[in-house]
């Protein structure tokens, strides 16, 4: 009998180790972002970011983190550590999600995906993932597969 494996959760640390978050192995979508919130943010071309059910965000404490939106007026909220500066997550409005950086995890999701494109400062490799122009659900198609 072939059994799969159960993977483990996936641990967030900062920098300093000062703020650690645990979410379930498996996330709702895993993404490379090219929004320009997302790029200052992260202060990089994209942020490879995993989409989880806001409630399954687990460890977190209020007081460790600084809560901060990118743009005045939009609804995003985004939390970093007060120690080190971290972006540890964000909270979209009022979507039930919360999106965490892959780059923080030890094993994280591989992307599935490349959202926000027509944002994007740098051209994309031919890797075979699907392109939106905007986050998929929001009645927004994908691109054309030659889209970079």
């Amino acid at each position: 009998e072939i059994r799969k494996a159960k993977m483990s959760a996936q641990v967030v640390t900062c920098a300093c180790g000062k703020v650690k978050i645990e979410c379930p192995a498996t996330p709702v979508f895993s993404a490379f972002c090219h929004c320009n919130e997302c790029r200052v943010t992260t202060g990089a071309p994209f942020l490879w970011g995993a989409g989880y059910p806001f409630d399954s965000i687990k460890g977190f404490n209020e007081s460790e983190l600084i809560s901060y939106q990118t743009v005045p007026g939009k609804t995003t909220t985004r939390h970093s550590c007060k120690v080190c500066g971290t972006f540890v997550f964000e909270k979209p409005g009022s979507a039930p999600l919360g999106i965490v950086p892959c780059v923080t995890m030890a094993n994280p999701p591989p992307a599935t995906m490349h959202i926000f494109v027509p944002d994007k400062v740098v051209k994309l490799p031919d890797d075979g993932l699907v392109r939106f122009a905007g986050m998929p659900g929001e009645g927004v198609e994908p691109m054309p597969a030659n889209t970079f």
